[in-house]
């Protein structure tokens, strides 16, 4: 979409016209300090919506009446226009083909019934620039959380930064947006970039909320299929024991060289061949009396484990009775209260005994 300003000026207390008219390409604005260069900015900024006149006091301020732009866009021409008031809710917004001369804006154009509610001339004029866009959320999901507060609307005042550019600044992702000191002014400003640019509509956040859907319906997929993996191996082992059971049982394999895996990756295949199977046993076959030798096998073997476990036991016990034996006696002898000294006699002739 290409487009330029044309006019940029001001209607005097007089009505006369004050304006610095653009071409397309690059235009170069010189002149000493406090000429004005920096107001035409602020201008440009009150016009499009800025809730305060944020043009600088001075001449300028003191002799305007109105400001206004226009925008030559889609082989039209856009005229804006605001009073000189320190805040004002109301702009005026016209789309003329017809505007041929400067000369065409005097007091008189600038009609009191093209005026809008600043709130209305906001999303007309996003609309006319191509920021339709209701919806810029690329998850749905997001709605489903407690606390989510879902995205606004692109704000054509966000679309201002866009558009003006501060001297000596190179057109990085911050330097761009440099009016915005609040952080999520310009997080937010820096998201609508690509709809500022036309690169992206509304049809974009549509399929990125599709998008988003399918990759949240492939990760609960691939969930259930690692699950239901799981849950066949375990059928696998199960059916496995089952057809095992039934060769032991007959002597003949119920289904000749196929697997559990097999039957479970075409169960009903395998249904409907069983359906007309004929059970029969092999009476030649020694696979029960194998199965009988391994079993008994296994159940003496698990005998004997038992066994010496339980001597153990035994074992433990008796330690654990002798240690609670032995507690008891050295808590029942009673402590030496007092000692007698005495002198030792003879056995035989009981005389004393005076060696020391």
């Amino acid at each position: 979409m290409k487009s330029y300003i044309r006019y940029l000026g001001l209607l005097d207390n007089t009505g006369n016209c004050h304006y610095v008219d653009f071409n397309p390409g690059v235009n170069i604005v010189t002149g000493r300090s406090s000429t004005g260069k920096s107001a035409l900015i602020e201008i440009f900024d009150y016009c499009f919506g800025n809730g305060d006149n944020t043009i600088p006091d001075g001449v300028i301020t003191e002799n305007a009446n109105l400001y206004f732009v226009v925008i030559n866009i889609k082989n039209t021409n856009l005229i804006i226009a605001r009073k000189q008031v320190e805040r004002t809710n109301c702009v005026f917004y016209k789309i003329d083909s017809n505007l041929y001369s400067i000369d065409t804006l005097t007091t008189e154009y600038f009609s009191e019934d093209y005026l809008l509610p600043l709130k209305i001339f906001k999303e007309e004029l996003g609309r006319f620039l191509g920021i339709d866009i209701s919806d810029t959320d690329e998850n749905i999901d997001n709605n489903n959380f407690h606390n989510y507060v879902k995205k606004g609307k692109p704000s054509i005042r966000n679309m201002v930064p866009f558009m003006l550019q501060h001297q000596n600044l190179i057109a990085n992702k911050h330097s761009l947006f440099y009016r915005f000191d609040e952080k999520e002014k310009r997080e937010r400003t820096i998201e609508e970039f690509k709809i500022f640019c036309g690169f992206v509509d509304q049809n974009y956040f549509l399929l990125k909320q599709q998008l988003k859907e399918l990759e949240l319906k492939y990760e609960r997929e691939t969930r259930n299929a690692s699950h239901y993996e799981g849950d066949k191996k375990l059928r696998e082992v199960e059916l496995e024991n089952l057809l095992n059971e039934y060769l032991i049982t007959t002597g003949n394999k119920l289904l000749d060289n196929i697997s559990a895996r097999q039957v479970l990756d075409s169960p009903q295949q395998y249904i409907d061949e069983l359906n007309q199977h004929a059970i029969a046993t092999n009476n030649e076959s020694d696979k029960f009396k194998e199965e009988y030798n391994r079993l008994t096998t296994e159940k003496n073997k698990l005998i004997s484990e038992r066994r010496t476990v339980s001597l153990k036991l035994e074992q433990i016990k008796s330690s654990i009775d002798y240690v609670k034996k032995y507690a008891e006696t050295i808590d029942n002898i009673k402590p030496v209260s007092e000692a007698l000294i005495d002198n030792s006699k003879c056995p035989f002739c009981h005389q004393p005994n005076n060696h020391n």
